[in-house]
């Protein structure tokens, strides 16, 4: 997105955010600061690139930071990523906004994973996604999005990773970041180290075991207890540190810490990125655990539909423990690009794909990530001419915005999107791009006669064509709703 297009939006919009925060107060005098453009408050999200760190879309000066890298603290940036802070991982940005909206100075950065353990159940769910679970933890990882470090794709049973992500609508976690440590131990004398965080169950007192999700805490090694009240008690969130291995019925701890599942009750600024759950329809949604309160919020795109599962950045207040949002921004879309590279440009943020029928611009943002199967992240001036990259984008007024690129080796042709027109067994067309259909055309468990008697104008539709190792040919070979 266009920065300076962000600032005026949020500047008109976080005007109405004021009056409808101050409605809630008896004066806006206090302690609670009113959203602004700029400001101190509190940045949640992805890190996209470093140089600074980028969250969200911001550029923030680390100079005078502490970070804090899961429970560990470094007075350094080059500390901490030698610690292991790295792309993908999700973490907080406590610090300030300048008023241009796009740089900001941390005086925080703090990344705590989600979830550290074995690989349990893996299963293919098609379209390039897997799931599994950990320690009973269902994790969502997307070939493309997912940031891979020291493991590939498809993850194994047994693997043990390290997870960082966003709590999705359905208690799952959709990894951004997922790192390899290995595979876990199958003997008791040397156990693998784990993670897992989740409320207190069963507890009668420090000397007994109790339960987390379900899965037994074996206390018998008097572990630390790390927590403001210096014990335990039901209903506390909790993150607990100890060993596992194969077959083990329980995780001996080692350590137990408070968990701050929040953000606290009263926010001047906020900027969170994360799957919509809970939604009514009417404004009003879940982030994690934060409640959003959107009925006076700027939507961008104008058009977009906030619904479960839906990845959003939504930028506001905390007042009374919700966030009242002033805009909320679609960082999720339907749209899915695979092709060669045709030119770099034509403006500064801007690569062109190659389709027989035509080519399609590519814009990228700061929240854009672009990756290289193997090198790793990357920039644009990396991309030539001819490169095949996997493009997940949004549309906004026309415009393809880039979430996701990747660079690999070639592989077919694709393009998923909304259908713009179709003529019924003749064609389709896509952001512009049509290909035609023949006898040889797939349509996965349906006929030619039967798609098209379902198809409308709006829907989202996936086209494969030739790559390898036969050339495009602008002829569909697999097409069916969705992918």
């Amino acid at each position: 997105m266009n920065t300076m297009n962000k600032f005026f939006r949020l500047n008109q919009s976080r005007k109405l955010a004021t009056a409808l925060v101050c409605s809630l107060m008896v004066s806006c005098g206090g302690d609670v600061i009113v959203a602004g453009i700029g400001g101190t408050g509190i940045t949640s999200g992805e890190i996209t690139a470093f140089g600074s760190v980028y969250v969200n879309g911001v550029k923030f000066n680390t100079d005078s930071a502490q970070f804090e890298v899961d429970g560990e603290i470094y007075n350094s940036q080059p500390e901490a990523v030698s610690a292991g802070l790295t792309e993908g991982m999700v973490a907080r940005i406590y610090g300030s906004t300048d008023a241009n909206g796009s740089t900001g100075t941390a005086s925080r950065v703090v990344y705590d994973n989600e979830i550290e353990g074995p690989v349990n159940n893996p299963l293919d769910l098609g379209g390039g996604q897997m799931s599994f679970d950990i320690f009973g933890q269902t994790i969502i990882v997307d070939e493309i999005s997912t940031r891979l470090k020291g493991t590939s794709f498809p993850l194994v049973q047994d693997q043990l990773v390290e997870v960082s992500g966003f709590i999705s609508f359905n208690s799952s976690v959709r990894a951004t970041f997922v790192e390899g440590k290995g595979v876990l131990s199958a003997s008791a004398t040397s156990p693998s180290q784990v993670e897992l965080k989740g409320t207190v169950d069963g507890f009668v007192n420090q000397d007994s075991s109790f339960s987390v999700n379900g899965l037994t805490i074996d206390m018998s090694a008097n572990p630390i207890i790390n927590t403001s009240s210096g014990t335990l008690a039901n209903g506390d969130f909790i993150e607990v540190s100890g060993t596992y291995y194969q077959n083990a019925e329980a995780i001996l701890a080692n350590e137990i810490e408070d968990e701050d599942s929040g953000f606290g009750s009263d926010v001047g600024e906020i900027s969170l990125q994360g799957i919509v759950s809970n939604s009514n329809g009417l404004g009003k949604f879940s982030i994690g655990s934060q409640t959003v309160d959107a009925g006076n919020a700027i939507l961008y795109p104008s058009n977009s539909i906030i619904e479960d599962g839906v990845k959003v950045e939504v930028d506001g207040s905390i007042v009374g423990g919700i966030l009242f949002a002033d805009e909320v921004e679609l960082r999720e879309g339907s749209i899915e690009l695979k092709a060669e590279v045709a030119f770099i440009g034509p403006g500064d943020n801007q690569f062109q794909l190659q389709y027989i029928d035509g080519v399609i611009i590519v814009n990228t943002d700061d929240q854009t990530r672009l990756e290289d199967d193997a090198l790793g992240d990357i920039t644009l001036a990396d991309l030539t001419d001819a490169d095949y990259v996997i493009v997940k984008a949004i549309e906004v007024d026309g415009s393809v915005i880039a979430t996701n690129v990747k660079r690999r080796e070639l592989e077919d042709t694709e393009i998923k999107g909304s259908v713009e027109d179709f003529i019924p067994n003749a064609s389709i067309k896509i952001l512009g791009i049509t290909h035609t259909v023949d006898a040889t055309t797939n349509y996965g468990l349906s006929d030619a006669s039967t798609f098209f008697g379902l198809l409308e104008i709006g829907n989202i539709v996936k086209i494969r064509d030739n790559a390898s190792p036969e050339p495009p040919d602008g002829i569909a070979e697999e097409i069916g709703f969705g992918g």
